[in-house]
């Protein structure tokens, strides 16, 4: 599923407003004791390992998977699904949804309540494909993590997604020398290329990928993406993802063929300034 944003966003500009809703939620209290595959359901979708069936929660591999829950949650570990291991699940399934409704803003939003259904399944997958996350369905550990700091990072501050590969890439993406391998970004070449990059756009140069450069570069592959899905209309359209992807880059060289520029898949500045210029004749 490709997310669609409903703004429209300036071609030329380096900085994107986004939408961020503040306030906390009050978590009611659970209206219902789970049924078996209820329960199930929700340990399943939190990424632990159980089978889906509606059967008493007896087998071992389900007692297993709640000890490990309520290890996670400071809970007693006695592999029941108690009242407040119910209770503990269903303020996580609660958060979860609170936390998919300020991020990805679902129409409609998702209802805050203690199940975890198809709709709150869907939206996980858009928060997944909006972040380069496998898209499962399941909110993992790793994905209520990622989900939980994109609630509070407020409109730009999403500097937090990028591993060190994925930021090589963006900066491999948009021209900079930088092998795209690598684990860290400490290494002379790369912090090299992060100095260029701040030098170029106004940035504290300490060759340091901190908050504001990756902020920065974050912005300009996503207005770079929303341009491209303006010009070349690739189909299915880009994502608005942040990400220096392999669809960013075939669009990238479907739009350097369509302006008779030399083919690389890199959209370095110059390629980048008329990529903005032909998205600006569009909308004007």
């Amino acid at each position: 599923m490709r997310i669609q944003f409903e703004t429209t966003i300036p071609a030329v500009i380096l900085s994107v407003a986004l939408s961020a809703i503040s306030g906390e939620v009050a978590l009611a209290v659970r209206s219902r004791d789970y049924t078996p595959i209820e329960f199930r359901s929700v340990l399943y979708n939190l990424g632990y390992n159980v089978p889906l069936v509606d059967t008493p929660l007896t087998d071992e591999r389900t007692q297993q998977a709640i000890r490990e829950f309520q290890r996670q949650r400071n809970l007693q570990v006695d592999g029941l699904a108690g009242p407040q291991t119910q209770d503990a699940a269903a303020d996580l399934v609660r958060e979860l949804q609170q936390n998919l409704n300020i991020v990805i803003d679902p129409k409609p939003q998702l209802p805050v309540t203690q199940f975890y259904g198809s709709q709150t399944e869907a939206v996980v997958r858009q928060f997944q494909q909006k972040f380069n996350l496998p898209i499962t369905g399941q909110a993992s550990l790793e994905v209520r993590n990622k989900l939980e700091q994109a609630s509070k990072g407020g409109p730009r501050n999403h500097a937090w997604v990028y591993t060190p590969r994925e930021f090589r890439a963006v900066l491999k993406g948009l021209g900079y020398n930088v092998d795209p391998n690598g684990d860290t970004l400490t290494d002379a070449r790369t912090k090299q290329a992060i100095r260029d990059f701040q030098r170029q756009y106004n940035l504290l140069v300490d060759g340091i990928a901190g908050p504001q450069t990756q902020d920065v570069a974050g912005d300009i592959v996503r207005i770079m993406q929303h341009n491209l899905n303006l010009v070349v209309k690739p189909n299915p359209r880009l994502p608005l993802n942040y990400f220096y992807t392999p669809g960013t880059q075939t669009a990238v060289s479907q739009f350097q063929r369509l302006f008779n520029l030399p083919v690389t898949g890199i959209a370095s500045l110059e390629v980048r300034n008329q990529l903005n210029q032909a998205a600006k004749r569009i909308t004007r």
